[in-house]
C-alpha cells in the first residue's frame, strides 16, 4: 500500500513537471513565432533595398549636398545639437579624402570617421520611409558614455521621421546589455546597450522619451 501511494504522488509530481515544462516550450515557441512574424512583416515592409542604402551613403559621402542635408534635418540637427547645430555638426561640406584605413575596398563599405554621418544616413533612410537591414537585428549602438544623450536624441529623431513617412507599428526602445553576466536594469546606464524596434526585443526595453509629438 505505501509504494501505491508512493507511485501514485511521484506519478503526480512528474506529471505536473512534465505539463509545466510543456507550457513554458509552448509559450516560448509562441513567443518566438511571434517575433519572426514581425521580423518577416517590418523587413518587407520598411527595410531599404541595397540600391536606396548605397544612394543614401554616395548621398552623403560625395560632400555635395551639404546644404540640403542640413535642410532637411535642420530641426532635428537643433533639437541634438541646440542652436549651434551648424558649428558642432560634422558633416563634410565637401568631398572626403578617403583614409584606406578607414575606407574598405568595397566601394559601399560605410566605415567613416564622424559618427555624425552615420546618424545622418540613418536619418536619410527614415525620412523616406526605411531602415537599414541590419538594423532589425543589432538596432542603433549606443556607444560610450559620452554619446548617449546625442544617441537617445538622434533615435528619437529617427522614429519622427518614420513616423512623418508614414510608418506604422516601429516604436524604439533601449535594451540594455549583459555586464558581468548580469543584466542592467536602469536605463541611466544606457552605455553598451542599443535602440532597438520594441516589438522586437527579447528582453525588457525602456521608452527614452514620450511617443513622438511633432517638434
Amino acid at each position: 500500500m505505501f509504494e501505491f501511494f508512493i507511485a501514485l504522488f511521484g506519478g503526480l509530481f512528474y506529471g505536473n513537471k512534465y505539463s509545466n515544462e510543456k507550457a513554458k516550450l509552448k509559450a516560448y515557441d509562441d513567443r518566438q513565432n511571434a517575433w519572426m512574424s514581425t521580423l518577416e512583416s517590418i523587413q518587407s515592409r520598411y527595410v531599404a533595398s541595397t540600391e536606396l542604402e548605397r544612394w543614401a551613403k554616395d548621398f552623403i559621402l560625395k560632400g555635395d549636398h551639404f546644404d540640403d542635408i542640413c535642410n532637411w534635418f535642420a530641426e532635428d540637427f537643433r533639437y541634438v545639437f541646440g542652436v549651434n547645430w551648424k558649428d558642432k555638426l560634422r558633416i563634410p561640406p565637401k568631398a572626403p579624402v578617403l583614409d584606406p584605413k578607414v575606407y574598405k575596398n568595397d566601394a559601399y563599405s560605410f566605415s567613416v570617421p564622424a559618427n555624425h554621418i552615420t546618424w545622418v544616413y540613418h536619418l536619410l533612410l527614415a525620412k523616406k520611409g526605411k531602415i537599414d537591414h541590419n538594423i532589425p537585428f543589432s538596432g542603433y549602438g549606443v556607444g560610450g558614455i559620452d554619446d548617449k544623450n546625442m544617441t537617445i536624441k538622434f533615435a528619437e529623431c529617427i522614429e519622427g521621421q518614420l513616423l512623418n513617412a508614414g510608418v506604422r507599428g516601429i516604436r524604439l526602445a533601449l535594451e540594455l546589455d549583459m555586464m558581468y553576466g548580469t543584466r542592467r536594469r536602469a536605463s541611466s546606464e544606457v552605455c553598451g546597450g542599443s535602440i532597438k524596434i520594441e516589438s522586437l526585443c527579447h528582453h525588457p526595453t525602456h521608452r527614452l522619451w514620450e511617443d513622438y509629438i511633432q517638434k
